[in-house]
């Protein structure tokens, strides 16, 4: 594809996924359609569909886009670089992104309350299991840069991952969902030593799992 043409489908691309994040955002995701996000985009339903196989993908595209774009995504992905100097600073990176401003405002938005009535309620299936899929991608990024991080020597050797990604994961979501009940200034504030607190209790755990299996 010629780089002018690429750089028209990038920009058409771009405005899609701007004009669905403010429709779901507004109307929710099954009162909107394709022709209203393609009117709302300036193009065509035709140029939705030579991005996007349906409705259901554009917003899973929206989703990722956002997480690449506003929490740090890079980060993530540094923790699990093999080549990478200190994973475990990128980890905690990539945690600290969930109280930036402009995040916690997303967290609180209505797209994100959708989201989250999609993931628990029953009436798009398809829509749900894809989220589940991607929460198991999530983790199985967060259990290799947890490796890697073992192997760099900055957490211990016998650390249990599976154990570990769990307790992040409900950090995670604590952190997601107390941001949307109270007043978030002082969980920006303290946000910090949080996330040094998970990864201390991250390794007592560890010792606390070993200890009780080898108790006869």
């Amino acid at each position: 594809m010629p780089r002018r043409t690429l750089e028209n489908a990038m920009q058409t691309k771009k405005k899609i996924l701007e004009a669905a994040q403010r429709l779901f955002s507004r109307r929710g995701f099954e009162r909107t359609s394709l022709s209203d996000i393609a009117k709302g985009a300036g193009c065509t339903r035709g140029a939705i569909y030579w991005h996007f196989e349906n409705k259901e993908e554009l917003l899973m595209s929206l989703l990722e886009s956002l997480e690449q774009e506003q929490f740090g995504m890079e980060y993530l992905n540094d923790a699990c670089d093999p080549n990478s100097y200190n994973p475990l600073s990128k980890l905690k990176k990539w945690l600290s992104a969930l109280c930036d401003e402009k995040n916690i405002a997303l967290l609180n938005s209505t797209l994100i309350s959708m989201v989250i009535m999609i993931f628990n309620g029953g009436s798009n299936p398809e829509l749900k299991e894809m989220m589940q899929q991607r929460r198991v991608q999530k983790n199985e990024l967060i259990a290799k840069a947890l490796k890697n991080i073992v192997s760099k020597g900055q957490l211990p050797s016998d650390l249990i991952i599976d154990l570990a990604v769990e307790h992040l994961c409900v950090f995670i979501v604590g952190t997601f969902h107390r941001s949307r009940v109270t007043n978030t200034n002082h969980l920006k504030n303290n946000f910090p030593l949080f996330v040094e607190l998970e990864f201390k209790a991250i390794r007592e755990l560890t010792e606390e799992k070993l200890r009780t299996n080898s108790l006869p």
